[in-house]
């Protein structure tokens, strides 16, 4: 018996926002040892909020990033 890769289908979640920002927040995502980091200003409304974290996640490369208006679709390749 040697060694069999096992293939591994891939894994999506999805990040919703809401509301609009009071304060400066400071949003981070960890995935795969990698840090995302995201500044969401005061007064940022639910979609530039996820606009932001979509940039800041392509950028990284190490998953791939849909979505629309409010929505943040993470997906990490198998």
């Amino acid at each position: 018996m040697g060694f069999r890769p096992c293939p591994v289908a891939a894994s999506s979640t999805a990040i919703t926002t809401s509301g609009t920002a009071t304060t400066q927040q400071v949003w981070e995502l960890n995935i795969a040892g990698e840090k995302t980091t995201v500044l969401i200003p005061s007064g940022t409304d639910a979609a530039a909020t996820a606009a932001l974290m979509r940039a800041a996640l392509a950028a990284s490369n190490v998953i791939d990033v849909s979505g629309s208006s409010t929505n943040v679709i993470v997906t990490a390749p198998h």
